[in-house]
């Protein structure tokens, strides 16, 4: 699954890819994780996802079980414009709800981020019921009641020899 925003009205979008398309994906992945310039300069484990420009096509292709459609990762380049580069940013920070990334980036402390409300605690709940509990179970003894009888097995079926020449 591919999380984007297309760059001309900021709409997101995304992307399931399987069957044919599963490969491109993986490729793109790949492409894009063994990019030097996508890793974050100050911790290079993080990837950048969101300096890159992605053109994405689709292409239809007939097979003898229907009609497949093909994605295909074309012009895959980094922004270089540091202004679409934090557009860009905010709007995958926002889409993901990680809001306090925006804040962070702006050089706001965490300690200066609005505390989230603590959960008024429940009133009058019962207790979960018991689910598979052995009623007559004694930790002390560390015995189980007995089984109960078991059920007869069925009657063996009676089957007939077939005779055929084939």
């Amino acid at each position: 699954t591919i999380l984007g925003i297309m760059v001309d009205t900021l709409t997101p979008f995304m992307l399931r890819a399987t069957g044919i398309s599963a490969t491109p994906v993986a490729s793109l992945l790949t492409q894009i994780v063994y990019n030097k310039a996508a890793h974050n300069a100050e911790n290079p484990a993080i990837i950048d996802w969101h300096k890159f420009k992605i053109e994405v096509r689709g292409s239809e292709q007939k097979t003898k079980n229907g009609t497949a459609y093909a994605l295909h990762f074309k012009n895959i380049t980094m922004f270089g414009d540091p202004q679409i580069e934090q557009t860009m940013f905010q709007q995958s920070a926002i889409l993901l709800g990680q809001g306090n990334l925006l804040a962070l980036e702006g050089g706001q402390s965490s300690a200066s981020l609005p505390a989230t409300p603590a959960r008024e605690p429940a009133v009058n709940q019962s207790p979960a019921p018991k689910v598979n509990v052995i009623e007559n179970y004694s930790p002390e003894t560390k015995s189980a009641p007995a089984a109960a009888a078991p059920t007869p097995s069925p009657a063996p079926r009676k089957t007939a020899k077939l005779n055929m020449d084939i």
